[in-house]
């Protein structure tokens, strides 16, 4: 072998130590990490070939929605259980939010990239069961699934949009006495015919609705409540 060649092969064999040494060498796993439900993660992936791993532990079979922060499709992330996979290989993207029952037991969350791929992520998982109700709206009710599978559909981040939907359909559900449970509360207390109800809810839900869809309004509201 020539110096020149043993001289290459030691600068490669270094590079590989001092990638190792920093835990950025291809295929390496990192610490598992443990995962809080309902809990923001970041983390990056910064190396090719990298994993981080995050395990979590559901004492009942449990609906989860995981809820992707991030905006990159060269990352991946996988989610096993006791049974074997149960979502794999889906991409960070603005559009992800899934919706999964999750069993019993002890579950792994891998995250990766494709390729040669690097970056940063966010995500969370949420406890679908340990979320308040937001409203007893029934045009929420009706509205937000839709909403939200619209997003989905279009792949666009659902959250400013079920976040609009709950404001907007919470006004525009003045007019009717069936609407929400308020209404129904005031127009039984009241004696009022429906039409009678809805007469004089007419000109409070007009104002409602012309108030929330200001470009005041809605500038404000995205800029300080959908970051």
């Amino acid at each position: 072998m020539s110096s020149m060649s043993r001289c290459c092969s030691a600068a490669r064999l270094s590079a590989t130590r001092l990638l190792a040494g920093a835990g950025l060498a291809a295929g390496v796993t990192l610490a598992t990490q443990a995962l809080a439900l309902n809990t923001p993660i970041s983390g990056a992936i910064t190396g090719p070939g990298q994993q981080q791993l995050y395990t979590f532990t559901l004492p009942t079979a449990t609906r989860l929605s995981f809820d992707s922060q991030t905006n990159a499709p060269s990352l991946r992330w996988s989610l096993n259980g006791p049974t074997g996979p149960l979502l794999n290989n889906t991409a960070f993207n603005s559009a992800g939010w899934f919706i999964f029952d999750a069993p019993p037991g002890s579950l792994t969350l891998t995250v990766s990239g494709t390729g040669d791929s690097t970056g940063g992520y966010r995500f969370q998982i949420l406890d679908l069961a340990a979320g308040n109700p937001i409203s007893l709206d029934a045009t929420v009710v009706l509205l937000t699934p839709v909403v939200l599978l619209t997003a989905q559909t279009l792949r666009v981040r659902p959250r400013p949009h079920v976040y609009a939907c709950t404001h907007l359909a919470n006004s525009a559900s003045l007019l009717l006495p069936i609407a929400n449970l308020t209404n129904l509360l005031a127009f039984a207390a009241s004696g009022l015919a429906f039409t009678r109800f809805a007469g004089l809810m007419t000109l409070p839900w007009l104002v409602a609705i012309a108030a929330f869809c200001s470009p005041l309004a809605t500038f404000w509201y995205f800029a300080f409540h959908a970051s």
